[in-house]
């Protein structure tokens, strides 16, 4: 340990008395630790939420989406198909109908997005998962049956249990034309039960219903034109599968992984995220002045020792090292305690789910997820090791400076 910081540790705490700047010390330490301890629960907090919906897309995107570039729907190339099935690492593909529609149960109605699936994406693993009520059933003992988002089960006050009362979806008829003297004529409908809700994430939650691929052909007038082709696979090379993907599809399709199926959901959730902890950042800069006070106030006090400091040799620049190295102290004892704290506290989370959701109501969770990553560490030390520095640099530079070529006017008592 060099001279300066042999002497700045001197001056961190005295333990023989207790003054002025020791509370001023104290006070910059909780600042940091309280700073510090926010940034690590609300990153932890975050990545819990991005790591939750991730996991939840998971199991209602597949691994590769294939979209027509030149209109909704299209009729798939069995022969192109079969090519992409031959592939070892695909494990199965799923013919998708997507369109909206009015769904009405009871005396309520709403527009929600219909999602055609066949049987295929039932062998989804974990799809069973995203339900909060009922099962995921689309068709048993010869009745179909649809999956609502809990959003849209809201909205129509929907009973899975009663199959007494059944929905009614209708979408306008690509075929028949419009009869003013019979207004309904011009739409189909399809009548079928409730089998189960699932809850992915909000926006998801209330646009979507599941029903089965031949009831979303009736509906829409698709014979064997489907909106999208999607392709599950397990393997972790998922971009090669696109590439090859894309070069049997050819240039007409957007072949899309789960990550640019969500992008926008995505990009979304890490800008909420930076500008919180850009908020926390800067609260944790305003809660700095108390260090600027801290060097302040021990620069002043130690107006003596600076004076011995230069009369026995010790150069400016050393003398300024002493108060930037103590102020470097008293952010790293903050640090290291909002460290400890923030993680211990996401650490109770993950492990006994102390906060919980207030709202009463089904949900995939009970408690904020919680998910700690160790770039976090890297991430917070470096901003508070730079908000240091610059509440130190400052002052220590100006009154140090200042109080060296005035030292001739200091004297003992």
């Amino acid at each position: 340990m060099n001279l300066s910081a042999f002497i700045a540790k001197r001056y961190l705490l005295k333990k023989k008395t207790f003054n002025l700047i020791n509370i001023i010390s104290i006070v910059s330490i909780v600042s940091i630790a309280i700073g510090t301890m926010s940034l690590v629960i609300i990153l932890s907090v975050f990545n819990g939420f991005e790591n939750l919906i991730s996991d939840l897309f998971v199991k209602f995107n597949a691994e590769i989406q294939i979209t027509s570039k030149n209109g909704k729907f299209f009729t798939p190339d069995e022969k192109i198909i079969n090519e992409i099935r031959k592939s070892q690492s695909v494990k199965g593909i799923s013919y998708i109908i997507e369109d909206n529609a009015l769904i009405k149960y009871k005396d309520k109605q709403v527009i929600a997005k219909i999602k055609g699936v066949d049987a295929n994406y039932l062998k989804k693993k974990d799809i069973n998962d995203i339900i909060i009520d009922g099962r995921f059933v689309l068709n048993q003992g010869g009745n179909n049956f649809a999956v609502l988002g809990q959003g849209i089960a809201y909205r129509l006050n929907v009973d899975v249990y009663n199959f007494h009362i059944p929905l009614s979806i209708y979408s306008p008829s690509r075929k028949k034309s419009f009869n003013p003297t019979n207004f309904q004529g011009a739409f189909n409908n399809v009548i079928l039960n409730a089998g189960g809700v699932f809850s992915i994430q909000q926006d998801f939650d209330s646009k979507y219903v599941f029903v089965p691929l031949s009831v979303a052909q009736e509906l829409f007038d698709y014979d064997k034109q489907v909106t999208a082709i999607e392709i599950f696979s397990d393997s972790k090379d998922v971009e090669s599968i696109k590439e090859n993907v894309k070069q049997l599809i050819g240039n007409n399709f957007n072949v899309k992984n789960r990550y640019e199926q969500q992008e926008f959901i995505y990009k979304i959730m890490n800008s909420e995220k930076w500008a919180v902890v850009m908020i926390l950042l800067l609260i944790l800069a305003i809660a700095s002045f108390s260090l600027v006070g801290s060097v302040t106030t021990i620069i002043i006090d130690k107006k003596k020792d600076i004076y011995i400091y230069k009369s026995i040799g010790m150069s400016k620049p050393s003398i300024k090292q002493i108060f930037i190295y103590n102020s470097f102290m008293i952010s790293a004892i903050g640090l290291s305690l909002g460290l400890i704290v923030g993680y211990l506290i996401c650490f109770l989370q993950i492990k006994f789910g102390i906060i919980g959701f207030q709202s009463s109501g089904n949900f995939i969770i009970n408690s904020y997820p919680i998910k700690i990553q160790v770039m976090d560490i890297f991430f917070i030390i470096i901003p508070v090791g730079f908000i240091a520095l610059i509440a130190s640099y400052f002052p220590a530079k100006i009154l140090v400076d200042r109080l060296y070529s005035q030292t001739d006017m200091i004297y003992y008592k």
